[in-house]
């Protein structure tokens, strides 16, 4: 004969509780979020709204797996996307010791763009060779050579020694340089190839014929002088460093051809007491003058007398 047991009806009774709460909590997980509220609402009130069974979600919100993939299409396409330019990322290494291997990161435009003809100094990525190059450019195979555009990054190991950023081949913004203690040594600040200090004069009030960039960094001459005719031709190239002149200052004939190069003191040693002096001279053709002699001058080129 069956006996009642007290206990046996309490375990009952919590089981049967454990499967209501359980029901209802899935009930109330496959009700639309606007259902929820407005339950509640009326459980709170006592008034029993009609639902309104119109809603539904919108499909695009509800696809979240698409939104995502959009946004990583769309970040993968602007993060090589440099002032409008599509930019493809390269790299370049020297050194086989991993702590004092060399690093190069950096962007080359995807689609050649001719770089400022006015600008001396120009960046381009060798292909062929894997290496980045600048100055006269003759020498190497032109299919090979894409202008520099986007940011760059110089490391030693792991540690940065350079950073900055390129336009068409020219440096562009702040430029810094480090030691292997991330100290800063040096800071410059360009536009696209020109310092953003530069005295620059123009022949026209368009301002697109330049005629003089006098460079200053910081208040003080500093970077690459030029000077040219107001067809664009350059006459007069050279460099200051702490205000003074160094290296070679070139002038040219109308017809670019050189004309004449002047040796000023040496850039590793600016403050060295040193006469420059005439190296060569060059007839109209662009060929040396044979029967030159290297003479001292004061200045064979006076910026403020054209």
């Amino acid at each position: 004969m069956f006996k009642f047991n007290f206990s046996n009806a309490k375990s009952f009774f919590i089981i049967i509780c454990i499967i209501f709460i359980f029901d209802s909590c899935i009930a109330r997980k496959k009700m639309s979020l606007r259902e929820m509220i407005q339950k509640i609402n009326s459980e709170i009130t006592g008034e029993n709204k009609a639902v309104d069974t119109s809603y539904k979600p919108s499909l695009a919100l509800t696809k979240k797996g698409d939104l995502k993939k959009e946004d990583e299409k769309k970040k993968k396409i602007n993060a090589k996307t440099f002032f409008g330019f599509k930019t493809v990322r390269r790299f370049s290494r020297k050194g086989k010791d991993p702590k004092n291997r060399e690093y190069e990161i950096f962007f080359v435009l995807k689609k050649y763009q001719e770089p400022e003809p006015l600008i001396k100094d120009i960046y381009w990525y060798y292909c062929k060779k894997r290496v980045i190059v600048t100055g006269d450019i003759s020498k190497f195979d032109k299919k090979y050579l894409k202008p520099m555009h986007g940011p760059y990054l110089k490391k030693i190991g792991s540690k940065i020694m350079e950073e900055g950023i390129y336009y068409v081949g020219t440096k562009h913004g702040r430029w810094n340089k480090y030691d292997r203690n991330f100290i800063l040594l040096d800071k410059k600040r360009f536009y696209k190839g020109y310092a953003t200090d530069a005295e620059i004069t123009y022949y026209d009030e368009d301002k697109k014929k330049v005629k003089e960039v006098i460079p200053y960094q910081l208040g003080r001459l500093e970077g690459e002088y030029s000077y040219y005719l107001e067809d664009g031709t350059l006459i007069v190239s050279g460099t200051y460093k702490d205000g003074i002149k160094v290296g070679v200052w070139t002038e040219y004939h109308p017809n670019k051809k050189k004309k004449r190069e002047t040796q000023y003191v040496k850039e590793k040693d600016p403050y060295l007491n040193f006469t420059p002096y005439v190296l060569r001279e060059y007839n109209e053709k662009g060929k040396p003058i044979k029967d030159f002699k290297k003479e001292i001058v004061k200045d064979s080129i006076d910026v403020n007398k054209k």
